[in-house]
């Protein structure tokens, strides 16, 4: 688990397998209101995905306040807009050293991969 900082915030973000070279990440969005375990945990466990999930690291981007244990985020915080969280998706991948990734987005976060795309 890491947290990237942003102009609009902390992002949460969770990876699972080992970057390889000339492969893309699979790069995931939860819809509002959910974690990469609430909206993904089905797809990631479905026995047809394990062999994706093998060869294919996975990025999990949670929105600020929105990971299991997050604290309540301050009065005085200005949530980011869909478009705004769209723009946080390129210090994700600068982070972590990005080339390529798939995006998965569900709800409001296909509509955030939309926007980035």
């Amino acid at each position: 688990d890491e947290h990237v900082e942003t102009q609009y915030g902390d992002v949460h973000c969770v990876m699972t397998g080992t970057l390889k070279p000339n492969r893309p990440v699979i790069l995931t969005v939860p819809d509002i209101g959910l974690n990469h375990k609430s909206c993904y945990e089905s797809l990631f466990n479905h026995e047809d995905m394990q062999e994706i999930a093998r060869c294919l690291p996975v990025c999990h981007v949670e929105a600020p306040g929105q990971h299991e244990g997050a604290k309540t985020l301050p009065a005085v915080y200005t949530y980011p807009s869909m478009e705004q969280l769209a723009e946080v998706l390129p210090d994700v991948l600068k982070h972590f050293g990005f080339h390529s990734v798939v995006g998965i987005g569900v709800g409001a976060g296909a509509y955030i991969l939309a926007r980035f795309a």
